[in-house]
């Protein structure tokens, strides 16, 4: 097993197959597409797949999405050919798989393994072909006042799993992974359109580089390097002005069978923050198990710091650390005095990480105590989440949180997810379960941010118990179906179905904390005549957590719910735990239906220790025996733990920008205006602003890209020119999209003539016509591509390509 590194080029791992040819991991490129509309992301992952070796292939690929995506699409591309996916019970949809694969027939399955955690499997890959997986979502966007967050992750962490079989399905959450200094050759590349309805006055990536440009009613951005490593998640975060109404409903008509669906954004109105808040309790949890050595501890060091310098003097506070076991500072919380607070930095000091995760015991240890009379408590979890048993943890804290309320009292569980690539399943649903809010720490930004955003939520006062009268509306379901509460910082979304004739007129109240009147909160009528299919997937997809909620809080035992999850499923076209997407071609028979099985590895998400965190080696090979794991030295030093820890919130790879006007400025790449710069950005001048639940997409314009007919001059590699052109298929693609490609198909033949040193000299278009200003982006990109492969000497290339939209 070695990499090699083509100029220009990610390398690549080489491995020996089971016939001893040397051949490259399938999985070359994942690109997505993100169109954000209001508070809705619609977002579409191509993940591209091809086998270069002598025999067929079936490739297996554990990948994570956000963990409240409603995954509602899958496709399958080979060739010219698009073969559609089915939604089938999770069994059903194996057995059609496993048939296929016997047969001879390409198929692909697309299995849910947790809320954010997906199995992709591809088999009877045909020798040098490339096959195409397309995945569509849908998700709601986290959001805190005006601020609004996209996240795409990229890798599975590794899963601490905890000793007997608490987690029976460990082998399929726990893919192979690859020590620093290997490389997949696996890269991502990453375009997002983001319309608010409302003035953005400034955005930051701060976990990567962007190229960006403001639109009328928002902005694009693009990563600015195509082939990034998927080693760690990508954030983008916005600031836009706050809606003049303070509740929107949006509601589509009913269908022929009478159904229809809402969403109720509910904003807080402006309350009167400078009231007394009162006597809390507040308990700090971090994870000190062995993923999160080196900067992982080191951020939850600083946020923990940054934490205890908001404390008031009449606060209560205790410190709990973990991994197999549990430490206090103290055994009880006492009150945030300077002796006190002199020991908790001692303590947060002398913190090492190494073990495992045993959270549940942390859990157990924040919560179960008895809360005094009068007295709220607010748990802060500090955690990368690398575990396995989700569901037992979100269990305790939901029973425990419901102990608190049945006593009279107040408790609240806020999740932190801490590093480059947190589980956000588990610390979003702990959140959840624990009647809090989640927030995360990356490994590239200050923990200030998250720690001012959980101190407002328990600063600040919200509104309890809101009630929505629906004004006749004949509503079925409507979640979250238990009690809400409005934190007087982050707004509520309500998705809800109904049927029978649709009507209007809602209202909706809330109590003041410690007041005895409702207060009335307006509600703003907004309808979209494509808002039907993101409404029912949204409802959908809100319906399959309350289902899960259920079950941790017993209400529902594991045969109803996974009745219920199925039929959601099914019903809905969505992959759950127990429905599943599979795609079929028949229309030809590749092999004799014994693929070699190839899974394909992980990156070590950055700054993790694999070997640390219990990280699974990769197996390779015919026997599937050898460890070729690398380990990453992260070790705690003068220059990685939180003392010497640069915490800026700025590295070289941060964008962060502030619009002013059409123009967008980033300090650490100079400025970008309305035209684009380096990358090929769409600028729209429509001043007309979309509904935010409109229905349309961005992959619904999206262009195809498929090279014919490629003729090439004598002493050229073929397949490495073949290689270049599709590494660039995507930005070529945006060229056609956004420099005025017709719909349909387009055919046109062109020259490409090089020099001796190989840079593009001409794009000529020898049949077929392209819009000039088309063919100088297209003649742009392949400017800027490395080509290697040509012979030393003047030489030209022709080739039909043929563009879908």
């Amino acid at each position: 097993m070695f990499a090699y590194t083509d100029p220009g080029q990610l390398p690549r791992l080489v491995v020996a197959d089971r016939r001893e040819h040397e051949s490259t991991l399938p999985l070359e490129h994942t690109s997505v597409n993100a169109h954000v509309i209001g508070f809705v992301a619609q977002v579409r992952v191509h993940q591209r797949f091809h086998n270069d070796r002598t025999h067929p292939i079936e490739v297996t690929y554990t990948f994570p999405l956000p963990e409240n995506a409603a995954v509602d699409d899958m496709r399958m591309v080979i060739g010219e050919r698009t073969i559609e996916s089915e939604v089938q019970t999770r069994e059903r949809a194996r057995q059609t798989y496993e048939e296929a694969r016997r047969t001879g027939h390409t198929a692909a399955l697309l299995e849910q393994e947790r809320p954010n955690i997906f199995t992709q499997s591809v088999t009877n890959v045909a020798p040098g072909e490339t096959i195409e997986v397309e995945i569509s979502y849908l998700q709601t966007l986290t959001q805190d006042g005006g601020s609004y967050e996209f996240v795409f992750p990229m890798v599975v962490g590794p899963r601490f799993i905890p000793p007997g079989d608490v987690v029976s399905d460990a082998a399929r959450i726990t893919p192979p992974i690859l020590g620093e200094g290997d490389r997949t050759g696996h890269d991502v590349s990453l375009a997002i359109r983001v319309e608010t309805g409302a003035p953005i006055s400034s955005f930051v990536a701060p976990t990567h580089s962007i190229v960006a440009s403001s639109t009328a009613s928002g902005f694009d951005a693009r990563l600015r390097d195509a082939q990034t490593i998927p080693n760690r998640d990508f954030v983008l975060r916005w600031d836009a002005a706050a809606p003049t109404s303070t509740a929107t409903m949006f509601i589509s008509e009913p269908d022929s069978r009478g159904t229809g669906h809402f969403a109720l954004v509910v904003q807080p109105p402006a309350l009167d923050l400078d009231q007394v808040v009162g006597r809390r309790e507040l308990l700090f949890v971090v994870d000190r198990s062995g993923s999160m050595s080196g900067l992982p501890l080191a951020l939850a060091k600083q946020t923990l710091r940054e934490s205890l310098s908001r404390l008031r003097p009449v606060d209560t506070f205790d410190v709990i650390g973990f991994e197999n076991g549990t430490e206090r500072l103290f055994g009880s919380p006492r009150p945030a005095n300077e002796h006190n607070l002199v020991l908790a930095e001692r303590f947060i000091d002398s913190l090492e990480a190494g073990g495992g995760t045993m959270m549940a015991g942390a859990v157990e240890a924040a919560l179960a105590p008895k809360l005094s009379p009068g007295v709220d408590r607010y748990v802060m979890f500090l955690t990368d989440g690398f575990i396995g048993n989700e569901q037992q943890i979100f269990a305790a804290a939901a029973e425990l949180v419901g102990r608190a309320r049945k006593a009279g009292g107040r408790a609240r569980v806020f999740g932190v997810g801490i590093g480059s690539s947190p589980n956000r399943e588990l610390i979003a649903g702990l959140s959840k379960a624990g009647d809090g809010a989640a927030s995360y720490v990356g490994n590239r930004e200050h923990p200030a941010a998250a720690v001012d955003g959980y101190f407002r939520l328990v600063d600040h006062p919200i509104l309890d118990d809101l009630v929505a009268d629906w004004g006749g509306l004949a509503v079925e379901a409507v979640f979250p179906a238990r009690h809400v509460n409005l934190f007087a910082s982050r707004s509520v979304v309500m998705l809800g179905r109904y049927r029978g004739e649709r009507r209007t007129a809602t209202r909706l109240t809330a109590m003041r904390p410690g007041a005895s009147e409702r207060i009335e909160i307006p509600v703003t009528l907004a309808d979209s005549d494509h808002a039907d299919r993101v409404l029912a997937t949204l409802w959908a997809r809100a319906k399959l957590a309350e289902l899960d909620a259920a079950t941790w809080d017993g209400d529902l035992d594991h045969e109803q719910a996974r009745d219920a999850i199925t039929r959601v499923g099914l019903d809905y076209r969505l992959v759950t735990a127990y429905t599943s997407f599979v795609a079929v071609d028949r229309s030809r028979v590749v092999g004799d239906g014994r693929p070699e099985r190839v899974i394909q590895p992980v990156e070590v998400p950055e700054d993790v220790n694999a070997d640390m965190a219990g990280a699974r080696s990769l197996p390779i090979g015919s026997s599937y025996s050898r460890d070729f794991t690398t380990v990453v030295d992260l070790a705690p030093s003068a220059s990685r733990d939180a003392a010497g820890i640069s915490l800026s919130g700025t590295s070289a790879a941060v964008s962060r920008y502030t619009v002013d006007g059409a123009n967008v400025s980033n300090p650490a790449h100079g400025t970008v205006g309305a035209s684009i710069v380096q990358e090929f950005v769409q600028t729209s001048t429509d001043s007309s602003l979309p509904n935010p639940i409109d229905g349309r997409a961005l992959w619904d314009r999206d262009a195809t890209l498929r090279v014919k007919k490629l003729s090439v001059g004598q002493g050229v590699d073929e397949r490495a020119f073949k290689r270049i052109l599709a590494a660039n298929a995507f930005k070529l693609e945006a060229c056609y999209e956004q420099r005025g490609g017709a719909p349909g198909t387009t055919r046109v033949l062109v020259r490409l003539d090089f020099d001796a040193s190989g840079q593009l000299t001409g794009f000529v278009t020898l049949d077929g016509t392209l819009a000039a200003d088309l063919q100088a982006c297209m003649t742009a990109v392949l400017v800027a591509a490395t080509w290697d492969g040509l012979p030393g000497a003047e030489v030209s290339v022709t080739l039909e390509l043929r563009v879908r939209m």
